[in-house]
């Protein structure tokens, strides 16, 4: 049988041998007998100890516990930092903004759409106003085709698409 050392198995563990010695005193202590270390005994407790915060699902899938907690913990962080930025306003959501700019453009073109007649009222000759109100409505409806867009730019708007696809951007 081949024992080794307390600094060799510190060394193999990865660990100080302080940190060896603490170890003793816990429920799953490594194997140890009054020369040292047993080789293969001292190996299968690493290598059980290894596999402990390992989880294989049913289609094979290898899951390390502590990489997992440290990914939930990064994504609420992420979260927890969203949500802050939103009560600050520092950062809106998208159907927000969507919404406010189509009540805002939806009153700007009532408005818009009634400078003609508001036009046609202050002139007297009913031929010259029929004339004015539609040149006035004829550019209106142009400027209104010419700023019609989506409130939300394309590479936003492609951005939010791939993320609700689950596609990272």
């Amino acid at each position: 049988m081949i024992v080794i050392t307390q600094e060799q198995a510190a060394a193999l563990a990865a660990l100080t041998t302080r940190r060896l010695r603490q170890l003793a005193h816990e429920a799953d202590a490594p194997p140890r007998d009054e020369t040292g270390y047993p080789a293969r005994a001292f190996g299968d407790w690493l290598r059980q100890r290894a596999l402990s915060g390992v989880s294989i699902t049913d289609d094979g899938d290898v899951y390390v516990y502590e990489v997992e907690r440290a990914r939930l913990t990064h994504e609420q962080a992420d979260k927890t930092a969203l949500e802050n930025a939103a009560l600050r306003a520092d950062l809106v959501r998208m159907q927000v903004v969507e919404q406010y700019w189509a009540a805002l453009g939806a009153i700007l073109r009532s408005k818009l759409i009634s400078i003609p007649a508001q036009i046609a009222a202050l002139i007297p000759d009913p031929q010259q106003r029929a004339k004015l109100s539609t040149q006035v409505e004829k550019l209106i409806f142009e400027a209104m085709a010419e700023i019609q867009k989506d409130a939300v730019p394309s590479q936003i708007r492609e951005q939010a698409e791939r993320a609700a696809k689950g596609v990272d951007p």
